[in-house]
């Protein structure tokens, strides 16, 4: 009977563990952030992925380097299509894409 409520009790142990440091995912981990599609444009001189927002305005993501850590991009896989939330300010530098304004994204939260 003790193995039993050692087993039950090692179980629930381990699911709490597991289920309660999640990863928040909603749009409120990036408060005042706004809503964007990534969309793909290759076929233009230059560019490769921006974010759309519902304006239409485009956002061209300032990619961090690579091995850098803690960039909200640096383990964000791009794709044509995904649906997120993103705070952004403007960015110094230049990009060949002469498609929207280079920015450096702060916060990013993907939907499913």
């Amino acid at each position: 009977m003790t193995l039993i409520r050692t087993a039950v009790a090692t179980l629930f142990v381990a699911a709490f563990t597991f289920t309660a440091c999640k990863q928040q995912t909603s749009a409120s981990a990036c408060e005042g952030g706004v809503d964007a599609t990534v969309v793909d444009l290759e076929g233009l001189d230059g560019c490769k992925y921006v974010f759309e927002l519902s304006d239409g305005a485009r956002l061209l993501p300032q990619i961090p380097a690579e091995g850098t850590t803690g960039d909200p991009l640096s383990n964000f896989i791009f794709g044509a299509g995904k649906k997120v939330t993103i705070t952004y300010e403007a960015a110094d530098g230049m990009t060949a894409c002469m498609a929207g304004k280079l920015v450096k994204i702060n916060c990013l939260v993907e939907h499913p």
